[in-house]
């Protein structure tokens, strides 16, 4: 039994496509984002031709009541959307920052083990090697405290 594929010519790039059988004779464009794009916009600008009333009263009716009743609704949706943003670049670094700075502290212990019992000079030698380990261990603590507020800001949707 030979089976047939329905074809169609896209309305905005002229390719031919196979519609999706869920939408059937209702699909004129192809998956291609800029065509599907267009077809939205299209759909978009006749609904606003035909919609006027709509588009013409939607400021007075919600946008001033709102802005009357939360003033700072607007700067409090900036500032949560800046924290969020923040959030997101943190929790990309720390995780790096965390993982560089544990194997560093890792790699001291190493250093400072084998040189028990031995005079050393020169950079990071001696005692100066356990404070830079223990600075590096405030800087682990530092950047755990900044991840467990960085879990906090998105339980709470920030």
């Amino acid at each position: 039994m030979k089976t047939t594929t329905i074809r169609r010519r896209c309305v905005k790039c002229s390719g031919w496509f196979v519609p999706d059988p869920r939408v059937g004779d209702r699909q004129v464009t192809c998956g291609a984002t800029e065509c599907q794009g267009a077809r939205h916009a299209d759909r978009c600008r006749d609904w606003h031709v035909h919609n006027a009333e709509a588009k013409a009263s939607h400021y007075q009716d919600v946008v001033v009541p709102l802005r009357r009743a939360q003033p700072d609704y607007q700067s409090r949706w900036r500032w949560s959307r800046r924290l969020r943003e923040i959030r997101e670049q943190t929790g990309l670094l720390g995780g790096r920052v965390l993982a560089s700075l544990q194997a560093l502290v890792s790699r001291a212990g190493q250093l400072a083990g084998r040189a028990r019992g031995i005079v050393q000079t020169g950079v990071l030698a001696g005692e100066m090697l356990e404070r830079a380990v223990t600075a590096v261990s405030s800087m682990i603590a530092a950047v755990e405290q900044l991840q467990a507020s960085t879990a906090e800001l998105r339980e709470l949707g920030l």
